[in-house]
């Protein structure tokens, strides 16, 4: 799924913003993609933040079996 940033363009209208709410409170992974900065220190920039397939596999899995515990989230 390709997700543009949207925080260079977010919605005006307050129906449109609505809207934008809704999707965002469904989708964590559209909102990460759409609105999550992160700041990259070697370039002193903030960049959107791209999941790597990984990450985004274990969000899916995460959301969709609320009781999951993987040993990858019991290594810190």
């Amino acid at each position: 799924m390709k997700i543009a940033p949207r925080q260079l363009d977010p919605p005006l209208d307050e129906l449109a913003q609505a809207s934008e709410w809704a999707r965002c409170a469904s989708s964590p992974l559209y909102f990460i993609v759409a609105y999550c900065w992160v700041m990259n220190a070697t370039e002193e920039a903030w960049l959107p933040f791209a999941l790597w397939p990984a990450q985004r596999w274990l969000l899916v899995q995460v959301l969709q079996h609320k009781l999951l515990i993987t040993p990858s989230l019991l290594c810190w």
